[in-house]
């Protein structure tokens, strides 16, 4: 994660270095993503951004973390219901974090797998939480499917809720 030099930067210029990277990752996998493009994006030199983040992993787990902040925040409970689900994703494709979430759900989850435990769910809240994360991750990466996707998540929600 970003180190606190970063985190006692003005609002601004933090939001400015983490768009540059966001931008960065949103076009480029970890492993061809470059600090010369973010930093020059950023207007920061080489040496504030090893200031502000370890390497190129750190500024990407940052973006990472700030993503799930943002498409999280709007939610007030566990989207298992399939209308939630379907304006959940629509947010999420309006998003800034769109083009990144389909390059991690593509080719950065191998590398930079982060998924929670969810080990205080019951059975079927565990089956409804990773199948709408699931169906979101399908989404993200063929947009054009959203209407399906959400539509057979349905399904499968009805029978998980008939056991």
């Amino acid at each position: 994660m970003a180190t606190p030099t970063f985190h006692h930067l003005p609002a601004a210029k933090r939001e400015r270095i983490l768009a540059a990277a966001r931008t960065e990752f949103s076009h480029y996998s970890l492993a061809e993503a470059q600090v010369a493009r973010i930093i020059k994006d950023a207007q920061i030199s080489r040496g504030a951004f090893y200031k502000y983040f370890t390497g190129l992993k750190d500024a990407y787990q940052s973006v990472f973390q700030a993503a799930m902040t943002a498409v999280h925040a709007p939610v007030k409970h566990a989207v298992t219901a399939p209308d939630d689900l379907d304006q959940f994703v629509t947010a999420i494709l309006h998003s800034p974090y769109a083009a990144f979430l389909r390059l991690y759900f593509t080719v950065d989850e191998g590398i930079i797998a982060v998924h929670p435990a969810l080990t205080d769910l019951t059975p079927v809240a565990w089956a409804a939480t990773v199948l709408a994360h699931e169906t979101v991750r399908a989404i993200l990466i063929t947009p054009a499917a959203q209407k399906a996707l959400i539509h057979r998540y349905a399904t499968v929600i009805k029978h998980l809720k008939e056991d």
